[in-house]
């Protein structure tokens, strides 16, 4: 569904109704703490209007760290220093003559989930990345981060991912294969990605 965001920006508060997002997911280095990124859409409610800043309640939440992650591709287990994935919604606006704004919210129309990892490359035997591109062969994908123990796991999810490009890189001398992927519905419909918390 949708949901109301409120904005307060220097003491002017902005409230956007039926706002929906993209979204992307980072863990740029080992040992960092994970990061998400939101680009939202929706209707503004009315104008901004004068409001006392948020009180800050103090967060106890420690972000998981890119550490002791499992991650397979199939059976495979690659060696990897960073992840991204991003969740690139469609975002668009819902014209309605009614709304005295114009615009009922904001729709998610089409969306393209994607993601890169960094791997040590491997012998063509142990896993052969050229021919997975080159054939567009599918494999699955499963990512869970969990150094936090239980109620504070996060996992990653694709029943099929499809390499769609390679890049020969270096990460100290070590040769690696710069993976860039496109994750696609596996046998249910709209099933290409799972996020889980627990």
């Amino acid at each position: 569904g949708s949901y109301t965001v409120y904005m307060n920006e220097d003491g002017l508060l902005n409230r956007l109704k039926g706002s929906r997002a993209k979204t992307k997911f980072m863990f740029g280095n080992v040992g960092e703490p994970a990061r998400v990124e939101f680009e939202v859409n929706g209707v503004p409610v009315s104008a901004p209007t004068d409001a006392a800043m948020f009180p800050d309640v103090g967060d106890t939440l420690i972000p998981p760290k890119f550490l002791g992650t499992t991650l397979t591709l199939d059976t495979f287990t690659p060696i990897i220093s960073s992840m991204e994935i991003d969740i690139d919604n469609t975002l668009a606006a819902r014209a309605d003559a009614t709304d005295a704004n114009g615009y009922l919210s904001v729709l998610i129309s089409d969306r393209r989930i994607t993601g890169s990892i960094d791997p040590e490359m491997v012998a063509v035997s142990t896993y052969d990345w050229n021919g997975k591109w080159f054939n567009d062969t599918l494999a699955s994908f499963n990512c869970v981060v969990d150094n936090l123990g239980a109620g504070q796991t996060i996992e990653f999810f694709g029943p099929k991912i499809q390499v769609t490009g390679l890049s020969d890189d270096d990460r100290d001398g070590i040769s690696v294969a710069g993976a860039e992927f496109l994750l696609t519905k596996g046998s249910f419909g709209d099933d290409e990605f799972r996020i889980m918390f627990y």
